[in-house]
């Protein structure tokens, strides 16, 4: 757990299990270019994450929303080809 870098913002603190965020990156790389993070967003907080052809969000716990999407425990969101950023904003808890 030690070895996975993490960023710490105002909003959420972003663990990179692999790929790139910000200025860190891990220290392996697949063939494939993929970004998997882990980030747990405060309570009533927002993040915008980058994202590439290919995304989903997995919600482990806590409720939240995507746009105008509500978002609840163990729920699986992929989206579409359009647009590059995601913005995804935490509930209370």
């Amino acid at each position: 757990a030690n070895q996975v870098k993490e960023v710490d913002l105002p909003t959420a603190t972003v663990r990179i299990l692999h790929g790139a965020f910000r200025h860190e990156r891990t220290a392996y790389q697949l063939k494939t270019d993929v970004t998997l993070l882990h980030v747990p967003v405060k309570p009533n907080q927002s993040i915008n994450l980058d994202a590439k052809e290919m995304a989903f969000i997995y919600t482990l716990s806590g409720n939240g929303k995507i746009e105008d999407t509500n978002l609840k425990p163990q729920q699986l969101i992929n989206f579409s080809e359009d647009g590059t950023s995601i913005k995804l904003s935490a509930g209370a808890e």
